[in-house]
């Protein structure tokens, strides 16, 4: 229920709502069904003409489209549509191309002043069962009397660092509304908290970076754009270990215990990396939604959890990193009122618009600055292994009563015999280029070899770069 906008819909498995404007776009697997209204004088036969007009001008390829006058008003088709962007603008950034053909069957229902239009917009090798189930989501539709509606109002929330908006909401009238953009390691986020009393809805961003050294790790811990060293380190490897994280971090603010009383988990597929990672490594992701409760208050949280492991194997120390970042919306209220807000919370997070060309400014500093991690990771990586490649190697020298010595003048570089035990120094002639040892720089011979010009070698049992 949406006590904002005005109905109440039953979603199947998979779908999701959002407000465009006021009107609700149902959504699923580039499905879409749009509900709305609209104040017409003439006839609805020009209301449709007028919509297959300008559905018509705006595609970039030249669909087909027809409308006829059925008992209950007007009925739409359409075929060879292009990708409703103006639905999801945000489809732009992800990493595999968008379906093409979009097909559209809607209907104009006539009323006093007002029609109702419902579009079905879907690819046109959709599946039926997701046509069956855009027909039943519409079925289930329920239009709220206007005693159970709250009137709100749109904000919108700016970043002065990129110069744009990142995103709107509606809020109900009186609410307070906060939020900013912040950047969390190489990640640029927003976030947004709507408050009334013990009414709190809000969306958090948690990264637990752990880097893994042997059998020790150490983990920082970033929550909403701010950092704290942890005094162990963390290793999420399920879900229940994600939802005692969330739980631990709400605990911390509210100096309260939430015990949770419901959850569901699923397993969802984790994205590729947008940046290729230095290091090969393993992705997860669940998603979590939980019910929680401390005393007369209730928490409703959607958790998004993405976890990362990366090791790199060597044969003296293996070392990594493990990476878990978890998005969550979350919502507060007193228990007694669970209905009322709850519809209030549909309304807030079905309404929250990212704004793309913000998405596309940050997702390009999100790219440039693991861009730039990347290679530093790289570099130090590349560093890690000439210096374990340099340690095997003194010690098979030292094991071997060898070691590399290196003429300081002009670089030559020799092998030679030495004890591992032995602490003095190789010579060499400066005219005809002897190399003698060992002798020790503070004794007589060494003295004397000074005197006549003889350079004392440098010596490594690892070698030189």
């Amino acid at each position: 229920m949406d006590r904002l906008h005005g109905f109440k819909v039953r979603l199947p498995e998979g779908w999701s709502c959002s407000i465009i404007g006021s009107m609700p776009v149902f959504s699923k697997r580039h499905c879409f069904v749009v509900v709305g209204g609209v104040t017409y004088k003439e006839s609805l036969k020009e209301v449709a003409q007028k919509l297959t007009q300008h559905l018509g001008k705006i595609q970039l390829n030249q669909p087909r489209l027809a409308f006829r006058a059925i008992p209950q008003g007007v009925q739409i088709v359409g075929e060879g549509l292009g990708y409703p962007y103006a639905l999801n603008p945000l489809v732009a950034l992800e990493q595999s191309p968008p379906p093409q053909r979009f097909g559209l069957m809607g209907v104009l229902l006539k009323g006093n002043q007002v029609a109702l239009i419902v579009l079905f917009i879907f690819p046109e090798d959709a599946s039926d069962a997701l046509r069956n189930e855009m027909r039943e989501l519409v079925r289930s539709l329920q239009f709220l009397p206007a005693s159970s509606r709250v009137k709100w109002k749109e904000h919108i929330l700016e970043d002065p660092y990129l110069g744009v908006p990142y995103a709107s909401l509606h809020a109900p009238e009186g609410y307070t509304v906060e939020g900013h953009p912040f950047r969390q390691g190489a990640k640029y986020y927003y976030r947004y908290e709507v408050k009334q009393g013990n009414f709190v809805a809000r969306m958090d961003a948690v990264d637990i970076n752990t880097s893994i050294v042997g059998y020790s790790a150490v983990s920082q811990l970033t929550y909403n754009g701010k950092s704290v060293q942890l005094e162990a380190g963390i290793v999420l490897s399920s879900p229940e270990e994600a939802e005692q994280v969330l739980l631990s971090i709400w605990q911390a603010e509210t100096d309260r215990e939430w015990r949770v009383t419901q959850r569901k988990v699923q397993e969802r597929e984790a994205p590729s990396p947008s940046v290729p990672w230095a290091v090969p490594g393993e992705r997860k992701r669940w998603g979590i939604a939980l019910t929680a409760e401390s005393g007369e208050l209730e928490r409703t949280a959607y958790m998004l959890v993405d976890v990362s492991t990366a090791i790199q194997a060597d044969p003296l120390v293996s070392s990594g990193s493990h990476q878990t970042q978890l998005t969550i919306n979350m919502a507060q209220y007193p228990k007694q009122k669970r209905e009322a807000y709850q519809g209030i919370v549909a309304g807030i997070v079905g309404s929250v618009r990212a704004n793309p060309e913000w998405a596309l400014r940050a997702f390009a500093e999100f790219t440039k600055e693991n861009q730039r991690i990347n290679q530093r990771v790289r570099e130090m990586l590349g560093q890690l292994r000439e210096d374990n490649s340099r340690m095997a190697r003194a010690w098979a020298n030292a094991l071997s009563d060898q070691t590399y010595i290196r003429d300081p003048e002009n670089g030559e570089v020799f092998k030679v015999h030495k004890r591992v035990w032995d602490t003095n120094n190789f010579w060499r002639d400066p005219t005809f280029g002897d190399i003698i040892g060992t002798i020790g720089k503070e004794t007589k011979l060494g003295d004397l070899l000074r005197e006549k010009g003889w350079k004392v070698m440098d010596e490594s049992l690892a070698g030189f770069p």
